[in-house]
Parts: C-alpha cells; structure tokens; sequence
C-alpha cells in the first residue's frame, strides 16, 4: 500500500503525528508517499463461554466454573475498580456544594501573598501572581474541612493514616 498521510488527514496534524509516531511539529517535514507492506491479517473470534475462557480470564484459582459466576466476577472486579471514581467524584461534589453554601470567604490578599512569596523565594513574585488565586481556594476548602472535621467530632488517628497509606500503596 503507498499512500500519503498527509493528504488523507490536511486538516489533522494531530492525526498524522499519531499514525507516523512523530512529533506534531515535525508532520511538516513528513509530506511524501510512504509505502506499508501487509504481512499478516488478523481476525477476532468471539471466545466460546465456557470454563477454558473463564479460566483465560481469571485464572484457574478463582473457582469460576459457571457464566453466572464469570458474570458476577467481572461486576465484582469492575464495582472495585470503579470504587475509587466514584468516591473522587463524591469528593468533587461535596467540595463544589460546601464551596457554593460557604460563599466567598474575605482574606488578607496583601498578607497572604507576602506569606506566599516568603515560602517560595526562590520562584519569585510571577510565581506568586500565577498561583495566588489557585492557593487561596485550597486554603478555603481546607477551612472548610476543618470546620466541618472539628463539628462532626471527626479525628484522624495513626491507624487511619497507616491504612490509608496501605491503600494508596495498594491502588499504585
């Protein structure tokens, strides 16, 4: 097969970086005909349900004998999978409504941006500019937690943090 990338994708550079494996910045230079010589055509074939596909997937120690136990396994792997998504994203949303019940909060921009610029010396005033905004809504919602920490009787012990350092590790 000869063809030329660049004139099946004019508009898509994005396209032709990916399908050359070049930089984006370098399609330019990439505009001749390139010639691909097919040596093997592969085929997918749906598995057959049955327990050498069952054991393929999972292996023989999981005791998958059945497509109901297959089924159930899959939901099981997927439902701890998805657990940490679903607990990121009641995160976010428990942040965006304790941010939107809370309203705005008034600081000290002058004494704050002052604190910030003596942490971070070495990274400058830009530094500080560029990054203030994002700092004091970290700020907000650490103030929210702790309030909301502090109200709810809620304490963090060394047990807690060692299972969830286990649990980080795990996930990694």
């Amino acid at each position: 097969i000869t063809w030329s990338p660049a004139e099946a994708y004019p508009d898509n550079d994005s396209e032709v970086s990916s399908l050359l494996k070049i930089d984006k910045d370098k399609v330019a230079e990439h505009k001749g005909q390139f010639s691909y010589q097919i040596t093997e055509i592969s085929r997918f074939v749906k598995a057959d349900v049955n327990k050498e596909l069952f054991e393929s997937v999972f292996g023989s120690e999981a005791g998958v004998e059945t497509e109901e136990q297959f089924r159930q396994k899959i939901a099981d792997t997927l439902k701890a999978q998805f657990e940490q998504d679903s607990d990121y994203k009641f995160m976010l949303d428990v942040r965006k409504y304790a941010e939107e019940k809370v309203g705005e909060l008034q600081m000290p921009e002058a004494l704050l941006k002052r604190i910030m610029f003596q942490n971070s010396k070495d990274k400058g005033a830009d530094y500080v500019e560029k990054n203030f905004e994002g700092g004091i809504k970290e700020l907000k919602w650490h103030l929210i937690r702790e309030k909301l920490a502090e109200q709810n009787g809620v304490r963090v012990e060394d047990g807690d943090v060692k299972t969830a350092a286990k649990e980080m590790a795990r996930a990694q």
